[in-house]
C-alpha cells in the first residue's frame, strides 16, 4: 500500500461564498498561468456514498454553479494534467457549505502540486507571491502551504501505517503530541505549524495581534493578514532546523493552549462521548 502523494498541499479557508461572487473563476485563471497548465476536467464530489462524477471538460460545474445565491454543500474538484491522464497533475477542490460541527458557512480551497515542481527555484518563488495575493482574492481566515507526505507522517500514529505506507520503520509507540507538524482541528479552525501559512480575523484574534506583529517571520499582507514563511522551500520540511521553526511558532503563538481553550468546537462524536 502506497499513501505517498509527492505534492505540496494549499488549503485556504474563507467565510466568503467565492462560488457566488464567481470569484472562483479568477482565482481558476490565476492558477493556471501559475502552473503553466490547464485543468482539463471537474469532477462533482457532492453526490453522498456515491463515486465522483464522471470528468467533466474544463471548469463546467464551477461555472454552471456561480451566481446562484448561497452552496449549502457544493464539491467540486478540478484536475488538471494531459488529457489522458488528468489525475496526474495538479488538483484543486473547492468545498463550500456551512461546516457540520460550527454551522458557519465555509468555503475552502485545496490545492495540490506535485511536488517536483518546487525544484524550480523560479516556480518556488512565483508560488510563494501567489499564496500572499491569495489573501486579497480568497480573504482567508486561514491558509496553509506544506509537504503533503511530510504533514500526514507527521499525524501519522499508527506504526504499521507509516511502515506500509510510507516505509517508515518505527520501533516506539508514536507520541504525536511531541510531533512539530501535528495537526489540531475545532471547528473549522486548523492549528498547525507549516510551511507557509496566511493568518485573519478571528483567528488574529485568537493567537493574538501583538505577539504576530512581534514574531521574526510575520508579515502584514493585504487584508490585513499575516503571511509566515518558517523555511526556504517545503522540500526542506525534515531538516532539523525546520523542525526547530515549527516548534517555535506552536509555542509562540499557543497553538496547543488555544486548541485547548477552544475545546467546544471539538467533533460531534467527541461532545457525544463527554455529554
Amino acid at each position: 500500500m502506497q499513501l505517498r502523494e509527492h505534492s505540496v498541499y494549499y488549503r485556504a479557508s474563507t467565510y466568503e461564498d467565492l462560488l457566488d461572487n464567481a470569484k472562483i473563476l479568477a482565482i481558476v485563471d490565476e492558477l493556471e498561468a501559475l502552473l503553466g497548465d490547464w485543468f482539463v476536467a471537474s469532477q462533482d464530489l457532492g453526490r453522498a456514498r456515491q463515486r465522483p462524477g464522471l470528468p467533466r471538460a474544463g471548469r463546467v460545474v464551477l461555472e454552471e454553479s456561480c451566481g446562484r445565491g448561497l452552496h449549502l454543500g457544493t464539491r467540486v474538484k478540478l484536475l488538471g494534467g494531459p488529457p489522458e491522464a488528468p489525475t496526474n497533475g495538479p488538483s484543486l477542490e473547492l468545498n463550500a457549505g456551512g461546516h457540520p460541527y460550527s454551522g458557519r458557512f465555509v468555503t475552502s480551497l485545496d490545492l495540490r502540486v506535485p511536488s517536483s515542481r518546487f525544484e524550480e527555484l523560479d516556480f518556488l518563488e512565483q508560488y510563494v507571491r501567489w499564496v500572499e495575493s491569495s489573501a486579497a482574492s480568497v480573504a482567508p481566515f486561514m491558509a496553509h502551504c506544506h509537504d503533503t507526505d511530510d504533514t500526514a507522517i507527521q499525524n501519522l500514529g499508527s506504526r504499521a501505517l507509516l511502515r506500509s505506507g510510507f516505509g517508515i520503520e518505527v520501533e516506539e509507540e508514536v507520541d504525536l503530541l511531541s510531533n512539530p507538524g501535528l495537526e489540531v482541528s475545532r471547528g473549522e479552525f486548523r492549528y498547525l505549524a507549516s510551511w507557509l501559512m496566511i493568518i485573519g480575523e478571528p483567528m488574529i484574534e485568537q493567537l493574538g495581534r501583538q505577539g504576530l506583529e512581534a514574531f521574526e517571520s510575520a508579515q502584514l499582507v493585504p487584508e490585513d493578514r499575516f503571511l509566515i514563511r518558517l523555511y526556504d522551500s517545503p522540500l526542506d520540511c525534515d531538516k532539523p532546523e525546520s523542525r526547530e521553526r515549527q516548534r517555535r511558532v506552536r509555542e509562540v503563538l499557543r497553538f496547543d493552549a488555544i486548541a485547548r481553550e477552544n475545546g467546544w468546537a471539538w467533533g460531534y462524536w467527541d461532545r457525544k462521548k463527554r455529554s
